[in-house]
């Protein structure tokens, strides 16, 4: 995924494929980063918002967790 992602730097596919594998496999902080970069960018992007919503709700902060969650339901 890694060399992937240097060919593609800006493939937003890849960065969210990279940040929900950081999730699962122990880095949320690396993955949580990834998603965070990819909303910057594309604000409604509905997978990356959903995975920030599902974490953050995962980690107590509903606050955060329920932006994420009508982020990702908005058209």
């Amino acid at each position: 995924m890694l060399k992937r992602l240097n060919r593609a730097p800006n493939d937003v596919a890849l960065q969210y494929d990279a940040a929900r594998w950081l999730i699962d496999h122990g880095h949320p902080d690396e993955g949580i980063q990834w998603a965070l970069k990819i909303v910057a960018a594309q604000p409604k992007h509905k997978a990356a918002n959903h995975l920030l919503a599902t974490y953050y709700e995962k980690q107590g902060k509903q606050g955060l967790a329920n932006f994420y969650r009508v982020q990702a339901e908005s058209p």
